[in-house]
């Protein structure tokens, strides 16, 4: 009974604390799944992660445990030692990334005295699980824990979540020695020397390609999926690849407009071109990517944009991921009727 109160307390603690301040944390699949977080420098958004996660998988997915559990997918910059890596993130998760590298800190002292942890998991859902743990010995660069409930262990998927000492990040589980029930933590101060210099002023920022609009080559594709009708049959989805601007699709919406491209084998894509008749009523649009080619599973957000009302063409850029489909998502529209638009799409 006092071991169950003791553990009401310590989530109590946790949950009341100012987490703002915190980094926000993401659930990591690859080849691997895991745990990481997130963090800005200089307007872009990039994620710390355990190597061993991260390092097997050329596309990540990430989700969020932002309010608006935001997709995004990632991409391994750097290595580290301890384990660790660094990496960029896309897509509407960039916009929810959390705190600047710079504002990371702790406090050797919180560390050194912890006795007792938290372990906050971001599950696949973007829901976080909370463990209490005790602190079984601490170092210099490790500190090694066990569940506070015999009943709770640590699991492989794991590996990445934040450990919090008093509300407070004070390391990141690393391993998970599932034979003893033991846990890896990998100090935050280690942490944060260890990836420090990525985040120097000298940082060179990941590069992205510019489109030449008016040479580059189109990829050809058929129109594989709609998921709300036109609002008449000479209105037709179809007519978003029939290469005439003067005709388009017109849907309205009801939710989510869904409209999906499929492409023959897989193609590098570095963009999207939408091209919009007066009125097009678009509003907020993501482009997601498959590698798949058929399947509601593997959608991978890679950009997100706002239209403006005088917009007659939109270029999204891509930064050259690799797909068999790719997804426009329309969530919003400038009308009040919620009517879309759209004439032309083109694929680089």
């Amino acid at each position: 009974m006092i071991k169950q109160l003791n553990s009401l307390l310590l989530l109590l603690l946790f949950t009341f604390s100012v987490l703002a301040q915190n980094p926000t944390q993401i659930y990591i699949e690859g080849d691997d799944i895991g745990q990481g977080f997130s963090v800005k420098r200089l307007n872009l958004c990039y994620f710390i992660a355990p190597n061993h996660v991260v390092a097997e998988s050329v596309f990540l997915t990430l989700k969020g445990s932002d309010n608006l559990r935001s997709l995004g997918d990632g991409q391994t910059l750097q290595p580290f030692g301890y384990d660790l890596a660094v990496g960029h993130i896309a897509g509407s998760l960039s916009n929810q990334c959390g705190i600047e590298f710079n504002a990371l800190s702790v406090n050797q002292t919180d560390i050194d005295k912890a006795k007792t942890v938290v372990v906050s998991t971001v599950n696949a859902d973007g829901l976080i699980s909370r463990t209490p743990a005790v602190v079984q010995e601490t170092g210099l660069i490790y500190l090694t824990i066990s569940p506070q409930d015999e009943k709770q262990i640590f699991f492989k998927g794991m590996s990445g979540s934040l450990v919090y000492a008093q509300g407070n990040p004070i390391g990141m589980l690393q391993s998970v020695e599932s034979g003893y029930g033991f846990g890896k933590v990998l100090r935050l101060d280690r942490l944060i020397e260890t990836t420090a210099p990525f985040f120097s002023s000298s940082l060179k920022q990941p590069t992205v390609q510019k489109i030449q609009t008016e040479s580059s080559q189109t990829v050809e594709f058929i129109v594989s999926y709609w998921n709300l009708p036109p609002t008449s049959n000479e209105l037709s989805a179809q007519l978003i690849s029939d290469q005439d601007k003067n005709t388009y699709y017109e849907t309205q919406l009801q939710g989510t407009a869904e409209l999906d491209l499929s492409f023959k084998a897989h193609k590098d894509i570095k963009g999207i071109r939408l091209s919009l008749p007066n009125n097009s009523g678009i509003k907020d649009i993501e482009v997601l990517v498959s590698r798949k080619k058929s399947g509601k599973r593997g959608w991978i957000s890679s950009a997100s944009n706002t239209v403006l009302p005088s917009n007659n063409e939109v270029i999204i850029n891509l930064q050259g991921v690799k797909a068999q489909r790719v997804k426009l998502k329309i969530y919003s529209s400038w009308n009040d009727k919620g009517l879309i638009r759209i004439s032309e799409v083109q694929v680089f």
